[in-house]
């Protein structure tokens, strides 16, 4: 390649990556494909976060049917383009699985069905059909449960698509003003984490977008997008975003948070605003959870099997309520007795269920016999994300 040839291609190349950074889309364009797309701000924390069949029908309607040349920036056209074909993906097993619904059995079919076949005399005739119903709803179900996973798939292919836009957009950038409070589920401890914010712009805010993105220590990221009509100036809304999956929507958050950024995009300008997670942050957030807990325990006494003449040494037998399970490290007990002190631990790397009871004998407890138990007993556990341990004792 001779010099003049490559200096014009290095010079074609410069303007063409000028010409597309110059390319972008505004934030007047962003705040319309958010009010097509995005999902409500809500005013209380009292709001279901729970998606319905409705709920999700109503949205992909609105993004599969929106009028192509929504943005003049081709690359944010692009963007929206592919999300309008997983929105149809979408809406496309939804179409499915409102016709199994239509065509299944009703649940008082399924029971007169069932009984019928229950009552059948089949020594002296051949079985009837009655308990069809039973197994063409039991088929029907195992078919609308595999479309759901489906759905749910299209559905994160689509929000992860939609958060592209928030990064289109072209200046003027406002500033910050949004103030946010977040409290994690904790590992699914808790069935929702729990989003405020509030608007500390100084003005109301007119059909914002707004871009709620969660990043993980684990490296996952996820995004989120809502409108409304109206965010007036020192108004809080509110977000419970779930930790499992539902019928029709895939885990929204993350198992431990290190970053939430908000954008809001708003036809005048973007506020960007991040609440960035420390590990000190964290430990405190844990040891107000700690609270919650609540142990049910017991101390055990060493003991022979008869028969087997197996011997069981001393311990503890406990579960854990107030939380929908934990993500346990490691358990200690330690018992105490007149100054003299004795403890084991168990490796745990798992979670623990509420109310699962564990059974916790070691050598170690071998001096506290049946006719000495300790004064105290105490369980200590710790947990995979936090160097914020709980301790129990009686």
């Amino acid at each position: 390649m001779s010099k003049l040839t490559f200096h014009y291609w290095t010079s074609a190349a410069t303007m063409i990556l000028a010409a597309h950074s110059l390319a972008a889309s505004t934030p007047a364009e962003i705040s319309l494909a958010g009010f097509v797309a995005g999902r409500n701000l809500f005013k209380s924390d009292a709001t279901s976060p729970q998606t319905s069949f409705d709920d999700q029908w109503a949205r992909m309607v609105r993004i599969a049917s929106s009028d192509r040349g929504m943005f003049t920036d081709p690359a944010a056209e692009a963007i929206w383009s592919e999300a309008q074909l997983d929105a149809r993906r979408a809406l496309a097993t939804l179409a499915r699985i409102a016709e199994i619904d239509n065509k299944k059995p009703s649940d008082w079919d399924v029971v007169v069905s069932s009984l019928k076949a229950a009552g059948e005399d089949t020594k002296n005739k051949d079985r009837q059909e009655w308990g069809k119903d039973l197994w063409v709803r039991l088929l029907m179900e195992f078919g609308k449960t595999s479309l759901q996973k489906e759905f749910r798939t299209a559905e994160w292919a689509l929000d992860t698509k939609l958060a592209e836009l928030s990064s289109t957009v072209r200046p003027p950038y406002t500033g910050q003003g949004i103030g946010i409070v977040h409290l994690p589920s904790w590992q699914g401890a808790y069935d929702n984490d729990l989003l405020i914010l509030k608007n500390q712009t100084g003005q109301d805010l007119t059909r914002p977008a707004v871009f709620v993105t969660f990043q993980g220590r684990d490296g996952k990221q996820v995004t989120h997008l809502h409108h409304a009509l109206m965010w007036a100036n020192n108004q809080q809304v509110y977000f419970k975003y779930p930790y499992y999956e539902t019928d029709y929507a895939p885990g929204q958050t993350v198992n431990v948070p290190t970053r939430v950024e908000v954008s809001v995009i708003y036809p005048d300008g973007l506020i960007r605003d991040a609440k960035v997670w420390s590990r000190e942050e964290y430990d405190n957030t844990v040891r107000g959870y700690i609270n919650d807990l609540k142990l049910t325990r017991v101390f055990l006494g060493e003991y022979v099997e008869e028969g087997s003449g197996k011997l069981y040494y001393p311990g503890v037998k406990f579960s854990i309520t107030g939380v929908r399970r934990l993500p346990v490290k490691r358990i200690t007990v330690r018992l105490v007795r007149r100054g003299e002190t004795a403890e084991a631990y168990w490796d745990w790397n798992k979670y623990l269920p509420e109310g699962d009871e564990v059974v916790l004998r070691s050598p170690s407890f071998a001096r506290f016999g049946k006719n000495d138990p300790p004064e105290q007993k105490q369980v200590i556990v710790e947990f995979t994300d936090s160097s914020a341990p709980a301790t129990f004792a009686w």
